[in-house]
């Protein structure tokens, strides 16, 4: 479902692969499971990538990253109904993150 000009959602899935063309800003409806993050389709150099975690209302749902996105992720604070997000960007072969991942709030 198209929200905005460049925001998207996608349901939760244990494991998710997003079309980064024309959407840059990626949400995750609520996890209801542990949720891994495949490469995404369709990237061009220089493309940046925002993913918007949220959990549920249990919480403590990891997430995990394909090879292909270089990070440093962290689960600390994934209780119930907390938001992170994380940035990346693309340069040809891999997702580089872009600074830090903000905090479960």
């Amino acid at each position: 479902m198209k929200i905005g000009e460049n925001y998207v959602q996608y349901a939760y899935a244990a494991s998710v692969q997003v079309d980064c063309n024309p959407y840059n800003v990626i949400a995750i409806s609520a996890l209801t499971g542990n949720l891994t993050l495949n490469i995404p389709l369709n990237p061009m150099q220089g493309m940046r990538l925002v993913f918007i975690i949220l959990q549920d209302g249990t919480g403590g749902r990891t997430v995990a990253f394909n090879a292909a996105f270089k990070h440093n992720w962290s689960d600390v604070g994934n209780t119930a109904n907390k938001t992170s997000t994380i940035s990346f960007v693309y340069n040809g072969t891999n997702w580089i993150q872009l600074g830090a991942q903000s905090p479960y709030v």
